[in-house]
């Protein structure tokens, strides 16, 4: 399967990098994404159930690239997209990447 990474490279002051502090302008509907996002950072997400918490939470009907392109925005280097073609993209915190790879 060939595959793109989206998002910088691997920080190893990642958290240092990057501030997650939210931005007061940004929707409500998506700062409530991020907090349920953010919940769980050794669970690997797809596109398609980050843009159903999406509009769960009363979220416009964008399409999936426009809340997932703020996501990776918004967390910076801390969060990898992982795309390949004909499947959802994987949302991947750096430290779910590290979790997983040391549980093996």
């Amino acid at each position: 399967m060939s595959g793109q990474f989206y998002g910088t490279p691997f920080c190893p002051f990642a958290s240092q990098c990057c501030s997650t502090t939210p931005n007061p302008e940004m929707e409500e509907e998506f700062l409530l994404t991020v907090s349920e996002i953010e919940a769980d950072k050794s669970r690997i997400w797809n596109s398609v159930e980050m843009y159903n918490v999406y509009l769960s939470h009363g979220g416009e009907q964008h399409s999936r690239r426009t809340p997932l392109s703020k996501l990776s925005d918004h967390f910076g280097p801390d969060f990898l997209l992982l795309s390949g073609n004909g499947v959802a993209n994987l949302l991947v915190w750096i430290v779910a990447l590290s979790f997983q790879r040391r549980s093996r």
